[in-house]
């Protein structure tokens, strides 16, 4: 998603954004569908963040429950009955593989957990969901006029005819936090504009944690072999037709299930 958001918004300003490709697993922006636990807590939050605007991080309040909550989670990893019991809470809220769940295997559950969350960080995903539009932050009017020279947020789906780069948009056909169709979405509008550009690639039986905290040799893979690719020395021209001849089998079984 900021990937997205600073190349778009650097090509508007006319400043190169130094990137030679980019290879985005499940990128946040566009959400079409949403897990239910996010639907039910995501007004309660708004509303509590409406009531104290004071409030700007959604963190640990101290060091000893963070210290209690640590030493909680790695006895829950090294115990095979609570690892199991946790990884499928996760296999129901995040997607994935119910069997051989790639939270199984996170060496450390504590050390992505701790840093906490910027309020605003919240408030622009509620907002892009209530729009089910890829804009940037909504100061509201007066300011956004200020910032974005528009009285609306800066919608970078429209401003995709911007990107140069090369771009590959991977995801997790299990996936339930960042669903295939909301991926697909980023998909298409690059497509639209700038066909040679816009890549696809699915993972048939991956959920979100396989491209964030997971260890899945797969994915790595992908990157690598993907990376060796684009900055291999070619003199092959790029075509500029429509790129699914260029997405694997799983994307192209995908993209005919969902109509495209």
């Amino acid at each position: 998603m900021s990937t997205l958001m600073y190349i778009v918004y650097w090509r508007k300003l006319g400043l190169d954004h130094l990137l030679s490709s980019a290879i985005l697993l499940s990128p946040a922006g566009c959400h079409k569908t949403a897990p239910l636990l996010c639907r039910v807590t995501g007004p309660m939050i708004s509303l509590f963040l409406r009531i104290c605007p004071c409030f700007r991080v959604f963190k640990f309040p101290s060091d000893f429950l963070q210290v209690v909550i640590a030493k909680v989670m790695e006895d829950v990893r090294k115990n095979y009955t609570t690892r199991n019991m946790l990884s499928f809470l996760v296999y129901k809220l995040l997607g994935g593989s119910k069997n051989d769940h790639a939270f199984t295997k996170v060496p450390a559950y504590t050390m992505n957990i701790f840093a906490g969350c910027s309020a605003g960080i919240f408030k622009h995903f509620w907002q892009i969901w209530l729009t089910q539009k890829f804009r940037a932050y909504d100061y509201g009017k007066i300011k956004n006029q200020q910032i974005y020279g528009s009285p609306e947020p800066f919608d970078f789906f429209e401003n995709y005819e911007k990107i140069n780069i090369p771009v590959y948009f991977v995801m997790g056909l299990l996936d339930t936090l960042i669903e295939p169709v909301s991926v697909l979405a980023h998909y298409a509008s690059l497509n639209e504009k700038r066909a040679h550009l816009a890549h696809l690639k699915a993972f048939p039986n991956m959920g979100h944690i396989d491209f964030t905290v997971g260890e899945n040799s797969k994915v790595t893979n992908f990157i690598y072999r993907t990376l060796n690719k684009l900055h291999r020395p070619t003199n092959v021209n790029v075509s500029e037709r429509g790129t699914l001849e260029r997405c694997d089998t799983s994307s192209v079984d995908f993209l005919k299930r969902v109509g495209v």
